[in-house]
């Protein structure tokens, strides 16, 4: 396991510095905390709408150079240029980070998974769209990619190849998950559930700055959530 990592304001996953105290960290942290809609949540799929005005995802993903680095207590892979893409409503929104959250953040029908991989697009007007993708251990899953989740690697690899269909998610909208947790964000969480080989997943925990690095589930607030 790696040493925790340094952030500016320091915080982290801890009881000192952790998500209860993220808010009284600094102002920055305390005015971006106060956006009522906040992420990750919990919900059940039972009482999720319909979802009758979305439309298909249009994943525009291909093979490109990422470098590998570590910050905000996770581990990303930062595009070395903003080729990819998805659309989501009608709007296009262009891939910048791929990190990760072991455990999960967004918790389904009550069910926490091993992982969650967050892929962060903006569009034009830099509004954020996070695509969530969650991952389980079995050994009957397909290849996944095989990467050095080292600090400093470089990679060359096609996002998609992450992904299981795409044809179902849930929608709604919320914030960053880490700080500072500003909002609007939307959000596409997947509804197919990867599945990855332990050995998988246990590289990206042995290369993790810290041993959890999930946001707990937050306050609905009257949401409702679309299902797809």
């Amino acid at each position: 396991m790696s040493n925790q990592i340094e952030t500016v304001p320091f915080w982290d996953y801890s009881t000192t510095a952790g998500p209860e105290q993220w808010a009284s960290i600094c102002p920055e942290f305390t005015t971006a905390a106060a956006y009522q809609y906040q992420s990750p949540i919990a919900f059940d799929t039972a009482n999720c709408l319909s979802g009758n005005s979305l439309t298909a995802l249009e994943i525009n993903y291909q093979a490109q150079e990422f470098t590998v680095d570590t910050f905000t207590q996770s581990i990303h892979l930062v595009p070395t240029d903003f080729t990819n893409s998805l659309v989501f409503s009608g709007q296009t929104y262009t891939l910048q980070d791929i990190h990760v959250h072991m455990p999960n953040e967004h918790v389904i029908d009550g069910v926490m998974q091993p992982l969650e991989i967050h892929f962060v697009h903006r569009n034009a007007a830099q509004e954020p769209l996070v695509m969530g993708l969650f991952v389980k251990a079995g050994t009957n899953g397909p290849t996944l990619p095989n990467l050095n989740w080292h600090k400093g690697t470089t990679l060359t690899f096609n996002p998609a190849d992450f992904l299981g269909a795409t044809s179902h998610y849930f929608n709604y909208s919320g914030s960053l998950t880490t700080p500072p947790t500003n909002g609007p964000v939307t959000w596409v969480l997947l509804k197919d559930i990867q599945i990855a080989a332990p050995t998988w997943l246990d590289a990206i925990r042995q290369a993790l700055p810290c041993a959890n690095n999930n946001r707990p589930a937050q306050p609905l607030n009257g949401r409702h959530i679309d299902a797809y």
